[in-house]
């Protein structure tokens, strides 16, 4: 019974949950604030700054999420967080080959999903862009 709570993989995914759960906390702490500070300011009549208009996206109709305004940006971060989970996971697979053997390794697969979302972001800002006011 001792074990069970020393177990590494039960602390590691206890870790995770709580650092997830702090960062919404604060985020929404922070937006809370924010909103009663715009609602002080528009009791007393007061010009709301537009600071504080920032990143509140109300007609996108995606909840107040801000994505990063360069898309290549973002797409990289992604791509380069997929390498290093499939490196991550392929390093606790002990690093074989994942191809050869009694099983496939399917742990480094896990990367795949950022870096093809990453990918998938450089693609679409390269095929998006605005195109230059001297081609119209």
């Amino acid at each position: 019974m001792d074990d069970f709570f020393l177990n590494p993989v039960l602390i590691t995914w206890v870790a995770i949950v709580v650092i997830v759960f702090m960062v919404f906390f604060f985020v929404s702490v922070n937006r809370r604030a924010k909103y009663r500070m715009m609602e002080k300011f528009a009791e007393k009549g007061q010009p709301i700054p537009p600071e504080f208009m920032r990143g509140i996206n109300t007609d996108s109709g995606n909840n107040g999420w801000r994505y990063e305004r360069n898309s290549v940006t973002s797409g990289i971060t992604l791509m380069c967080t997929g390498v290093a989970l499939a490196l991550f996971f392929w390093a606790m697979q002990g690093w074989g080959n994942p191809f050869v053997g009694e099983h496939i390794g399917w742990l480094p697969a896990i990367g795949l999903f950022p870096f093809m979302t990453g990918l998938a972001r450089v693609l679409s800002a390269t095929f998006d862009r605005p195109k230059d006011k001297a081609d119209h």
